[in-house]
């Protein structure tokens, strides 16, 4: 009997033992799978959140990106319409609506350079009758006026006894190359004068171009024009 007792012991003990075991894996692997599962979760979450805020950024910056290079080319535009109203505000001038002027002062006394680097002084010209022409190569009445003068030039200059002199505002227009270009394109052949530093220009106060004068054999001033001339109207002035 008492030999019975003792193997049942030993037979509850070994169970329990084995049942204890498997019920220890059972709750430890359990618990393994609940600590990793937030673990993984949270860097999946982290992982989305980053991606959605560099998406978020990539397009914030495109959109800065974008907005800075369009105000850049509204400002571009902006700059250009103005310059482009301006210039049509400043120097725009009609053929009917040039004014000529009766003057009687002295001529401004003046030295500089022709285009083709030759020196001249306005008292090289005592004894002859001067025509100065101030002009740019960026004035669309300046260009209106070239061809005129260049035919004034060729025809009637000679039979007038008269200088006609190109005075460009070198200081105010778009560089050397341009005028030689300009030139060439118009077949200016009268002398082109440059006005580097602007002095010229502000000796004889002008406001408006194309602005002529006309200066007198003992070098005064005789006549200002100011606006677009044609041929026949320079050489109506100078009958008179």
């Amino acid at each position: 009997m008492r030999k019975n007792w003792l193997s049942y012991s030993i037979l509850v003990v070994i169970v329990c033992a084995i049942v204890w075991t498997i019920y220890s894996n059972l709750f430890q692997s359990k618990l393994t799978i609940d600590k990793s599962m937030p673990i993984g979760s949270y860097d999946i979450e982290l992982a989305e959140a980053d991606e959605t805020e560099i998406d978020e950024g990539d397009e914030s910056e495109e959109v800065v990106s974008n907005e800075h290079e369009e105000g850049e080319h509204d400002h571009e535009d902006s700059v250009l319409d103005t310059h482009s109203e301006n210039e049509n505000h400043d120097h725009s001038h009609d053929i009917n609506t040039t004014e000529v002027v009766d003057v009687s002062n002295p001529a401004p006394q003046f030295i500089t350079k022709t285009l083709d680097g030759k020196q001249v002084q306005l008292s090289d010209y005592l004894g002859k009758k001067v025509i100065l022409n101030f002009w740019t190569t960026w004035c669309p009445p300046c260009q209106e006026e070239v061809p005129e003068l260049q035919k004034f030039y060729e025809t009637l200059a000679s039979q007038h006894d008269v200088v006609l002199l190109g005075l460009n505002i070198t200081y105010d227009d778009l560089g050397i190359d341009v005028i030689h270009d300009f030139r060439e394109y118009y077949g200016i052949t009268y002398p082109i004068l440059l006005d580097e530093t602007r002095e010229i220009t502000d000796s004889y106060e002008i406001l408006t171009i194309p602005t002529t004068y006309i200066i007198d054999e003992n070098g005064n001033l005789e006549k200002q024009i100011i606006g677009p001339l044609t041929s026949e109207m320079l050489d109506e002035i100078l009958e008179d």
